[in-house]
């Protein structure tokens, strides 16, 4: 029975309409996740060459053993954000003599493959062949790399629960990177060290072996709770009688937003998009900690002219990234859009909107943090935050009108690149290039004062005339808008 379904999962793929498309996007998705597991093995085989460097004079498996406990934490997180739960079109099956727990059972076994298991494996199995099996013997070497793989087993199944408990709710992945965040820091600036958990865990785990049936019995545990919970919800009948309405948590925020108008309206349509959608929503998350990253980089680097495009990033992380697929996200009611009583400038003027609160929210978290780490950054922060609203506004909406294509809102989110095409992905160089290049002319021929001023007005120059770019940009969408229609059509 197993392999007729996925006999079935095959037929299904070959047979779709939108095979072209479906076959050059699965070649370009297992080229990139084949790539990115040759950089797990190369990274797990440089392990004790980096451990060595970083701490020449420690024990690099204790070192390891250490780190763990952060590899689990991100592990953990990144599972939340990008993992999607196995789904099979079971509504021919459930007519049929099949078991609801042979459905379930198929299901959660055909989730087994997946990219952060097989990324476990190959990034401590060098190690654990080379560096535990050269100090405690090749048992001990199975026994450790074992008890790694049963951890990110349960962790898998964790994650399939936590989905099933939360309904995908956004808070939970927003907090737990907060914490994992803040406990990074309090342990790598000496104030606290969490390190020693993992470390006499896995030291324990060397010693005693019967360890390992911890984490087995967990995953197990989880499995079958997985599978009752799948069993449970087959059918429609099955659902709870009493559902949250929609005007609850953050839907009724966002409904304050109909009473501005079309514009408000729209803003309110879009909002409700990303927070309610698979992969619109992990962007927006995952730009959040893209900004965490480049304060870093502000922080630890000393030319802020080498890092203006860092600059320009940390207050338009959310806008790029989001903005790159601009109109793809609406590609699957696009024609219900173009069809409304509102013209395309009230429609552009919505996203305008959007995009600058996302730049002006990202300029007040940002800096709120700098205030505490380095006020003289302050200022270079709120130069480019003005470029975006005054520039690169305009560019990502003008962009993204080129040959967009359409995408499932829905759809896995690692290693998914539909909507994505040639045009996407030229839109990221002007963000990489254009602040760098002008940044460094202007101070070279005119001097930091003339940059800074030079900078300033052209951003306060663009948001100022946000109307008359905008009725521009207008023009040009009202030109491509059928050429669009029937893009998303195809």
């Amino acid at each position: 029975m197993i392999s007729k379904l996925l006999v079935h999962s095959w037929l299904s793929f070959w047979r779709s309409k939108t095979l072209n498309r479906s076959l050059a996007t699965t070649i370009f998705t297992w080229f990139m996740m084949g790539l990115l597991m040759l950089y797990a093995l190369g990274l797990g085989v440089m392990l004790p060459k980096i451990i060595s460097k970083i701490s020449p004079d420690k024990d690099s498996i204790s070192v390891l053993n250490g780190v763990l406990i952060f590899y689990w934490m991100f592990e953990l997180l990144f599972r939340i954000i990008f993992q999607r739960n196995v789904t099979v079109n079971i509504q021919y099956y459930l007519t049929q003599r099949i078991s609801g727990y042979f459905l379930a059972h198929y299901m959660l076994l055909k989730s087994w493959a997946n990219l952060f298991l097989l990324i476990t494996v190959l990034l401590f199995a060098p190690f654990a062949f080379g560096t535990i099996v050269g100090s405690y013997g090749l048992a001990k070497g199975w026994l450790w790399l074992g008890f790694l793989f049963a951890v990110s087993l349960f962790l898998h199944h964790l994650v399939i629960a936590l989905h099933q408990l939360t309904k995908g709710r956004s808070l939970l992945p927003l907090v737990l990177g907060a914490c994992i965040l803040l406990a990074a820091y309090v342990n790598f600036a000496g104030y606290a060290d969490f390190t020693f958990i993992t470390k006499g865990l896995m030291a324990v785990v060397l010693v005693n072996p019967l360890i390992i049936l911890v984490p087995i019995l967990l995953s197990v545990a989880l499995y079958f709770y997985d599978s009752r919970f799948i069993v449970g919800n087959l059918y429609l009948d099955s659902l709870p009688a009493s559902t949250k309405v929609a005007t609850e948590g953050v839907s009724s925020w966002i409904s304050h937003l109909n009473s501005y108008g079309t514009i408000g309206q729209l803003m309110a349509l879009e909002l409700r998009l990303i927070w309610r959608n698979r992969r619109s929503r992990p962007i927006i998350i995952m730009s959040m900690f893209m900004e965490v990253y480049i304060l870093y980089a502000l922080i630890t680097m000393s030319d802020v002219s080498v890092v203006a495009m860092f600059l320009l990033f940390a207050t338009g992380a959310v806008m790029v990234n989001y903005g790159q697929l601009l109109f793809s996200w609406e590609s699957s009611y696009f024609d219900f859009l173009m069809t409304r009583n509102f013209s395309v400038k009230t429609y552009l003027t919505s996203k305008f909107i959007l995009f600058f609160s996302f730049s002006s929210i990202s300029l007040i978290i940002v800096g709120l943090i700098l205030v505490f780490i380095d006020t003289s950054l302050l200022y270079e922060v709120a130069i480019w935050y003005l470029i975006n609203c005054g520039v690169f506004i305009y560019l990502i909406i003008g962009g993204t009108m080129i040959a967009p294509k359409p995408l499932d809102v829905n759809g896995p989110v690692m290693f998914n690149y539909e909507g994505m095409g040639v045009f996407q992905f030229l839109l990221v160089i002007p963000f990489m290039v254009i602040p760098l290049v002008v940044n460094l002319s202007l101070d070279y021929y005119l001097g930091n004062y003339w940059r800074i001023l030079g900078l300033v007005l052209t951003g306060l120059l663009g948001i100022v005339m946000y109307k008359s770019m905008l009725a521009n940009l207008a023009k040009g969408f009202s030109k491509r808008k059928y050429k669009i229609l029937d893009g998303f059509r195809e």
